[in-house]
């Protein structure tokens, strides 16, 4: 479960703390291409970029195993 201190629309920058631990520039590129290719969705506000905080946490949690 991901921190409740993030805002509901996160900033690159916060986005790439919260997934990768920090807010490198080789980070906050990473995010990009994933943005770019659609592989996290993101709102374009001006010419910056926000990512909802449910985003960010499909990518925090791990997936379920199946238990047979």
């Amino acid at each position: 479960m991901i921190s409740n201190d993030l805002p509901a629309l996160c900033t690159v920058r916060q986005t790439a703390k919260a997934l990768f631990g920090d807010d490198s520039q080789s980070a906050k590129n990473r995010l990009y291409v994933w943005i770019e290719n659609g592989e996290i969705q993101a709102k374009k506000i001006g010419n910056r970029y926000y990512i909802h905080r449910n985003h960010i946490e499909k990518y925090l949690t791990p997936p379920s195993a199946d238990v047979i």
